[in-house]
């Protein structure tokens, strides 16, 4: 009897388990992957000022310092990517004072055999600048990571998507006054 309720129970286990997959995947196909952004150090209010001046964000190549774990499509997608959020928000990315988005990747993680058991797990970290190319001044840094949790969001392209939005929602944190683009309803 008491092998019958073990039995019972890491069934249980397995089928909560299971659901809660499910539940993971079906809300990773909706949201998509993820970004996030953390200030290397505050900016402040003159360049914030700066920032809200410029008008066109020029994305450069990223940097690798990861010893080739990158894989080179992540950096074929970066661009595509970030033009691809900034439509998505409706920030219009138009010619003017440019705003050059520079930096390196400093982590790149793609899920071992022990995320595919708890939920794959994927993660690119990278350090950006915010730098005026009037001025050549650095306006802003961060620390931006794109991360994946779901295995349809898995490989480069979604990590460059992931990483496009945590940058994007850091020029909209430090920028709120970008231009956008009218609702067409």
């Amino acid at each position: 009897m008491k092998q019958i309720a073990l039995l019972m129970l890491a069934l249980g286990l397995v089928f909560a388990a299971g659901c809660d997959r499910i539940a993971s995947e079906t809300y990773g196909k909706v949201v998509g992957p993820k970004g996030f952004s953390a200030d290397v150090r505050p900016v402040s209010p003159q360049d914030e000022a700066s920032l809200a001046k410029c008008t066109h964000f020029q994305l450069t190549r990223l940097e690798d310092e990861t010893n080739g774990r990158t894989p080179p499509s992540f950096f074929v997608s970066m661009p595509y990517e970030f033009d691809k959020i900034l439509a998505d928000r409706k920030i219009i990315n138009a010619p003017g004072r440019t705003l050059i988005i520079r930096g390196r990747v400093i982590y790149y993680e793609n899920s071992s055999m022990a995320s595919e058991i708890f939920g794959p797990h994927e993660e690119v970290i990278t350090r950006i600048q915010f730098v005026d190319k009037d001025s050549g001044k650095v306006l802003g840094e961060a620390v931006c990571v794109g991360r994946t949790r779901e295995t349809l969001n898995r490989g480069p392209e979604k990590k460059a998507a992931g990483l496009s939005r945590a940058i994007v929602g850091w020029l909209e944190a430090h920028d709120p006054g970008l231009r956008r683009a009218p609702d067409s309803d």
